[in-house]
């Protein structure tokens, strides 16, 4: 989960919903500057909380108090989320060495003009050496190994 509550107000929520009232008031952690000071023993005392629950009763727990916080995905969570796949923010992907596999899709979206993928791009290191070590205005030629000519 991420959860920001810089500002005096959203800390003094969080504090609430933690049912940490006393934090709150803590010198130490008062103002956004004494927050920033005492940073390490706060995200101890924030993750102490949090870690005693699920990601849902956090989320619930801090919108239900005003509090700005987001939950982090995983990458098995992206892919499993049905609003991920409702969007078609991942779509099969076909590679001639790779095969076919889910991938993301050309995003942002749009409706007129949506994209669409039309090549998995190069995944192999120096695949496209050749073409990249030809000067434009030379003519075509074979490139020595790029190594020898100080390409790392």
């Amino acid at each position: 989960m991420v959860i920001a509550a810089n500002q005096d107000a959203l800390f003094r929520r969080l504090c609430e919903a933690m049912d940490r009232g006393e934090l709150a008031t803590d010198p130490r952690f008062a103002t956004h500057r004494a927050r920033s000071a005492n940073q390490d023993e706060l995200e101890t005392e924030i993750a102490n909380w949090a870690s005693a629950r699920t990601a849902a009763e956090i989320d619930h727990a801090l919108e239900s108090s005003g509090v700005v916080c987001a939950r982090v995905n995983t990458i098995a969570d992206v892919f499993a989320d049905p609003h991920v796949r409702a969007r078609e923010m991942l779509v099969e992907h076909d590679d001639p060495e790779l095969g076919s596999f889910l991938g993301p899709a050309v995003i942002p979206k749009f409706s007129r003009t949506p994209g669409r993928v039309r090549w998995t791009g190069p995944w192999r290191p120096g695949q496209h050496n050749r073409e990249l070590l030809q000067d434009p205005g030379e003519p075509r030629r074979e490139p020595a190994e790029p190594r020898r000519e100080g390409v790392r």
